[in-house]
């Protein structure tokens, strides 16, 4: 890997690298984006910390190429927070970066942008011009050229009408950066080998969008609005922690992962209290979600848990929404109060499409969890650590011991192992989280709420649906076929 240089970032949002990477993720953000990408080599930024900037040409002595949103993913996990696409000794457009001097402001530049952009029109190569607003404290004015060429001669063509305009103002330059009052049109990237960056990708120093404009958009234009990723990223969600798109993605095929478990409470208005459960994948920053009935996960010989899977969350939501105590959720479907309660790492030992079997420390000790899927929405949560008891019951005696349980005539908990007496508290490894509680990971699942009446039948709410009663309450007679039939699996064997 070449590198072209370094710089130091001052100012920004400082997003996060899950910021970044979910930016470039957004499908409308790719469809955006990779038609300026593809077929170009690449001059890309990468930011390993907020301070800093590492631009790069080559990838493992190739040059960087970007066709797919895959590609486009790729990087965006890696945290590169930019692309310029760069150009050769031929070149089809041209550019003209309008950089201000600290003491001018963005309303300043914009009444100079439509002079440089009929400058360009006049040109008699170019055919189109376009607006964009670089992410930083100027604007690009581009032209596309009716053909290729030679990025020297156009080079020369292009400087001659930057001087010319900067003869008619004193605030203007060309060759040198502005002072505090100037303004400088900058034509120094455009060159063989030459770069700008891209409509649609993020300016490192600022966190900010290089966006496309009008010249209508451009009067009342704000990057604070209308080119913040964080305000873009929540007017496209269906809720805190839910795109819009509402979908719940598959569990991937894999084994041996580190994933982080949150869980955090929702007082919601019209859903109930209740807890979501959330088990977030590093790798796609999706956080996989269940709605639960209680806090704490259940112990060995507990019978399993209803868990009502719900719309994926993200990952930044799922791990940061209530951490320094509860935060409202204003209105929507969610209203209410959410909180977070616990996160750890939890080794996830298998998952498949249905079924993910993780592992975490009680009491430093290891216990594992399976969370199945049953019908539809429907699963459950089943705490599989085996214990001496267990290991001794035969399945018989295991399913008897889950009927006595629900009926409220299960042996006391002199019959279980003496680590188990006692209330498991959670490690939380986090002074701002109360330890010893454990809590749904994240925001409200709009849809299974919604699907909440038709899952029970009474419109009762989620935690009237979690803790419903499952003992008949009228005599239920069993058919011969049914008393003739097989032998039904027991209680608690997966």
């Amino acid at each position: 890997m070449a590198t072209e240089g370094t710089a130091k970032i001052t100012s920004g949002l400082e997003l996060t690298k899950d910021e970044v990477r979910r930016y470039y993720a957004r499908p409308d953000v790719q469809k955006q984006l990779l038609p300026y990408l593809r077929g170009q080599d690449l001059l890309v930024g990468q930011s390993p910390a907020f301070n800093q900037i590492i631009y790069k040409r080559y990838d493992k002595g190739n040059p960087i190429r970007i066709s797919t949103p895959k590609d486009l993913e790729w990087y965006g996990d890696r945290r590169h927070t930019e692309f310029h696409p760069t150009i050769g000794a031929q070149t089809n457009k041209l550019w003209v970066d309008l950089d201000s001097g600290s003491s001018r402001d963005l309303s300043s530049l914009k009444l100079l942008v439509p002079e440089v952009e009929n400058a360009l029109k006049k040109m008699p190569q170019v055919k189109n011009t376009s607006i964009t607003f670089s992410g930083g404290c100027g604007f690009y004015v581009r032209g596309e050229l009716d053909k290729h060429y030679p990025t020297g001669e156009m080079r020369e063509k292009l400087k001659a009408v930057v001087r010319d305009l900067a003869k008619k103002r004193d605030d203007l330059v060309v060759d040198r950066p502005p002072n505090l009052n100037e303004v400088r049109l900058d034509i120094s990237t455009f060159h063989d080998k030459g770069s700008i960056r891209a409509p649609h990708a993020l300016n490192s120093a600022t966190g900010f969008i290089s966006m496309p404009l009008t010249r209508e958009q451009l009067k009342g234009f704000d990057p604070v609005n209308d080119a913040n990723p964080r305000k873009l990223a929540a007017a496209k969600e269906f809720a805190p922690g839910i795109p819009a798109a509402r979908l719940t993605y598959a569990l991937p095929d894999l084994q041996d992962k580190t994933w982080t478990m949150a869980i955090q409470l929702h007082n919601a208005e019209r859903a109930g209290k209740h807890w979501d459960l959330r088990l977030v994948d590093p790798n796609t920053t999706h956080a996989h979600s269940w709605a639960v009935p209680k806090a704490k996960l259940p112990s060995p010989l507990d019978p399993p848990v209803l868990a009502v899977h719900t719309p994926t969350h993200t990952a930044h939501y799922a791990l940061n929404y209530g951490v320094k105590g509860p935060k409202e959720i204003s209105e929507g479907y969610g209203k209410g109060m959410v909180e977070m309660v616990h996160k750890e790492p939890v080794n996830v030992i298998s998952s498949k499409p249905d079924k993910i079997k993780f592992e975490r420390k009680v009491n430093g000790l290891p216990q594992q969890f399976v969370l199945f899927q049953t019908k539809g929405q429907s699963w459950m949560l089943k705490n599989v650590t085996k214990t001496t008891k267990e290991a001794n019951m035969t399945p018989f005696q295991q399913g008897r011991y889950f009927a006595l349980q629900k009926l409220g005539l299960a042996e006391t908990s002199t019959d279980r192992p003496s680590t188990l007496e006692a209330p498991t508290p959670l490690e939380t490894g986090d002074e701002e989280m109360p330890a010893g509680q454990l809590a749904a990971a994240l925001a409200q699942l709009p849809e299974q709420m919604t699907q909440a009446k038709a899952l029970t039948g009474k419109g009762e709410n989620v935690e009237g649906h979690l803790n419903r009663n499952t003992v008949w309450s009228e005599p239920h007679p069993i058919s011969n076929e049914m008393a003739t039939g097989p032998s039904p699996v027991m209680p608690g064997r997966f």
